[in-house]
């Protein structure tokens, strides 16, 4: 098995020396651990996961004093932890949990927080919350993405259609044609998107499903040929029906789907069968909450990660508060990797009824996107009786459309009032995401 280890003291071989000059002999580095792991059996794999979670639980315990307080509180060492099964011993954690603490208290203490990357998560109904991750790591989310798009066919000198809120890093690899991105800007119209790949003959595309949907509607109505696009790669925002149809009859080709987070990177991404996702079982513990206990596959619950490699600052048990089940198929395709369904929503992606509970607009939605009309939508809720519904369509959308949508949600939910309205555009986050749901509540 690879010997992949994320912790500081690592006697540096040429290849970190390398890295440590050049970035991409670092990613290269963990790419060629990592593609060893695809080959895993179910047994080779839950011995890895289990080496690697007895070894966060004990760092995290040893240098970490959030978790050091939160284990002793409830009596557990770690040597309790011995098996996957044993996760269900340990306390769930939340980002609201987190946020609450001093930074001093929830990184280890190995690491120089100047030698770490900061991320903040957050959107349009949460406070941001700032995380960190090592250099190392960093690297090897990076060297996780590469594993996908080589599973799709991809090598080092295709180019690569970036439609990233950070432009992408250049240096003296891309100068040569080696792992080069071109950046497709938020800015961009379609029309330069479309203009841009063609010129660039870009071969594989990655991006949120809301600006890949309205490129692909672009290209379709003004009939634009793209025959250099190998890929598709989709992330960050729930893939619904609709914009996989739509993207798809524009490209001709099959969008893969990755479901991601800022805290973990790649969480499980769909193989070349398209049948569920594979989670990135490597890398990250996922469990499928329910009512406090582990949900049976195929049941809706809340996403419960743990990271095997975030030593600088440990999420064990961590609620994303994203909605998913997993799956019981076995994939064709060989990976031993297990397989969970489309994300069903995520943390923002719900509204709120009157009896308090939450519901996941996801598939409820999906009847009204399925009309081609209807390109996007977004549901705002400021109170817990009214809903505001903006809606983007074609010029052969039906008007009576609106009277059915709010017919639904107003018997969803006994809503006192519902608005469709029909609005040009929807406005991005600053990270260029489309909320689809915002509770200002």
């Amino acid at each position: 098995m690879p010997n992949l280890s994320l912790l500081p003291g690592k006697k540096p071989g040429l290849l970190d020396f390398l890295g440590s000059k050049v970035w991409e002999f670092d990613v290269l580095r963990f790419y060629l651990q990592i593609r060893q792991n695809l080959k895993f059996n179910r047994f080779n794999l839950r011995n890895y996961q289990e080496r690697k979670l007895k070894e966060i639980i004990k760092h995290a315990y040893e240098t970490v004093p959030f978790y050091k307080h939160l284990y002793d509180k409830y009596g557990i060492k770690p040597e309790d932890i011995r098996t996957l099964d044993d996760l269900n011993k340990l306390p769930i954690i939340s980002k609201e949990k987190l946020r609450e603490k001093d930074k001093g208290r929830i990184i280890s203490s190995l690491y120089d927080m100047k030698d770490l990357v900061c991320f903040r998560t957050g959107g349009s109904t949460s406070r941001p919350f700032s995380f960190y991750i090592s250099k190392a790591e960093n690297k090897l989310r990076i060297a996780e993405g590469y594993r996908i798009y080589a599973l799709h066919g991809y090598n080092i000198f295709d180019k690569i259609g970036s439609i990233a809120y950070h432009s992408p890093k250049k240096d003296i690899v891309n100068w040569i044609g080696m792992l080069r991105k071109v950046e497709l800007p938020y800015s961009a119209s379609d029309k330069e998107c479309a203009e841009t790949i063609i010129r660039e003959k870009i071969s594989l595309l990655d991006g949120y499903p809301s600006r890949l949907n309205s490129l692909a509607s672009y290209i379709k109505k003004n009939k634009i040929k793209i025959s250099s696009i190998k890929e598709i790669f989709t992330n960050s925002e729930v893939l619904t029906h609709g914009f996989r149809k739509n993207i798809e009859n524009a490209f001709g080709i099959k969008v893969t789907n990755v479901y991601d987070c800022w805290e973990f990177g790649r969480i499980a991404w769909e193989c070349g069968q398209h049948r569920g996702m594979h989670i990135n079982a490597d890398s990250m513990v996922v469990e499928i909450i329910k009512d406090g206990r582990k949900a049976k596959p195929g049941v809706n619950g809340h996403v419960v990660v743990t990271g095997l490699n975030s030593f600088a600052m440990p999420l064990i048990r961590y609620d994303l508060g994203d909605m998913a089940s997993l799956s019981t198929h076995k994939c064709a395709c060989g990976v031993a990797f297990p397989l969970m369904n489309e994300i069903e929503g995520r943390a923002a992606n719900f509204i709120q009824l009157k009896s308090g509970q939450k519901i996941t607009m996801t598939a409820r939605m999906h009847q009204f996107i399925a009309n081609e009309s209807l390109l996007e939508y977004q549901v705002l809720q400021k109170s817990a009786d009214e809903l505001n519904i903006n809606i983007v369509v074609e010029k052969n959308y039906s008007p009576e459309e609106d009277a059915k949508i709010a017919k639904y949600f107003k018997g969803l939910g006994k809503f006192r009032k519902v608005t469709v309205r029909r609005v040009k555009r929807i406005k991005r986050t600053s990270q260029g995401k489309h909320t689809s749901i915002v509770n200002a509540m």
